[in-house]
């Protein structure tokens, strides 16, 4: 038995299913690639050069169907002494899987992947606090950001190849599905829709495939607490434990995770420690604001809807609604006019600490929120968060 682990199983959770279960010929892929790639040299080289032939043979031609999203070589572990090996396919240590099996999916031929909250688990001597939380909150949300490797670059092209005359907007990149209804509770229209039909690629305004997918959420702020409560012998569970109290379901894309996490963090890590908002909330316009707007509803970024607070984030290379929240005529007018404070932020302000301070201290007045005192020791704790942040992966 083998496991996928860490970082590697974490790929695999990103990869979107169309790209993830497309499959790439051998020969084709030897004919367009270096020849001194990692993935050249796997795919030849892997066998013979493996202390664990098996396993290799095993997984070398998987990197060209489901496991082409993940980069090499492949971490994994494995309770038989005979799989352990360090190559450029894979990274295999001996560890008793029999525990991890217990949060693990299988992937066939004895082979499992390691949940979302055991890969970002087992990721935490690589991340700091805030880098981990991002990836939960992507886990918790409804995005993928998927950077393709050089198999899933040749999957890209193909499907595209194969795509009608208009591209990826084919596949309709119109706007994600809101997260929780208007009443605040998690929307079934993520948790029942098949999981293919929902991963959604993100454009940029040329049309062009971006990093950013549309995506069910594939764990929860409740499945990181079962789970780090239940698991056990497991290096990062202390962190996790730590860090439980401060998930939010439905962030859509990495721009609101960030403001989320700046809004509502301790002050020790740099936030403001607001209340916790509803994210991606629809919510229902009264018939004089559906005349302003032309839409019944329209869903919030972050809401708190007893203080009738939004927050917008628009982000041109981060947010997964391309035309931003300003754009759609007349919403912005409709809410206010349904009594809503909205404010808007762009990825520009909120990574600028002086124009991001002052939106929180205007955001804060306007709506009854206590504002942290800007103490050294918290300017620091602020300069060190929107570091992690905005510090590229």
């Amino acid at each position: 038995m083998v496991i996928i682990t860490g970082k590697s199983a974490w790929e695999y959770w990103r990869t979107p299913p169309l790209i993830r279960d497309s499959v790439l010929d051998q020969e084709e892929v030897l004919t367009r690639i270096p020849t001194n790639s990692k993935l050249a040299i796997a795919l030849c080289e892997g066998v013979s050069r493996s202390r664990a032939p098996k396993l290799a043979s095993r997984l070398r031609g998987r990197l060209l169907t489901d496991l082409k999203g993940i980069h090499l070589p492949i971490h994994a572990a494995s309770d038989e002494s005979g799989y352990v090996c360090k190559s450029s396919l894979l990274h295999v240590r001996k560890m008793s899987v029999q525990r991890l099996k217990e949060g693990a999916y299988p992937l066939g031929n004895d082979i499992y992947v390691s949940s979302p909250e055991q890969a970002i688990t087992q990721m935490v001597s690589e991340s700091t606090r805030i880098k981990t939380l991002q990836q939960i909150y992507e886990a918790c949300g409804s995005y993928a950001v998927f950077a393709p490797n050089l198999q899933s670059q040749l999957a890209i092209q193909a499907i595209e190849h194969e795509l009608s005359p208009l591209g990826w907007e084919a596949l309709d990149t119109s706007g994600a599905p809101h997260y929780a209804d208007a009443d605040g509770a998690r929307s079934h229209l993520v948790a029942e829709q098949d999981e293919h039909l929902l991963w959604k690629p993100c454009l940029d305004r040329n049309k062009k495939l971006t990093t950013l997918w549309r995506r069910p959420a594939i764990s929860s702020a409740q499945s990181f607490k079962e789970f780090s409560l239940s698991a056990r012998y497991l290096h990062g569970l202390r962190r996790i434990r730590e860090l439980t109290s401060y998930i939010i379901d439905g962030s859509a894309s990495p721009i609101e995770t960030n403001m989320v996490l700046i809004c509502c963090l301790p002050p020790h890590m740099g936030g403001e420690e607001w209340e916790h908002p509803i994210l991606n909330m629809r919510i229902d316009l009264s018939p004089a604001a559906q005349k302003l707007s032309n839409t019944t509803y329209c869903i919030g970024d972050q809401v708190w809807p007893n203080i009738k607070l939004i927050i917008e984030e628009n982000g041109e290379a981060y947010h997964s609604d391309r035309d931003g929240f300003a754009l759609a005529s007349g919403r912005r007018a409709a809410l206010e006019a349904m009594g809503y404070i909205v404010q808007e932020i762009n990825y520009r302000q909120m990574s600028d600490l002086e124009q991001l301070d002052q939106i929180l201290l205007t955001i804060a007045e306007k709506a009854g929120f206590s504002s942290q005192s800007r103490t050294p020791a918290f300017i620091k704790s602020r300069y060190e968060l929107c570091h992690d942040l905005f510090l590229p992966e």
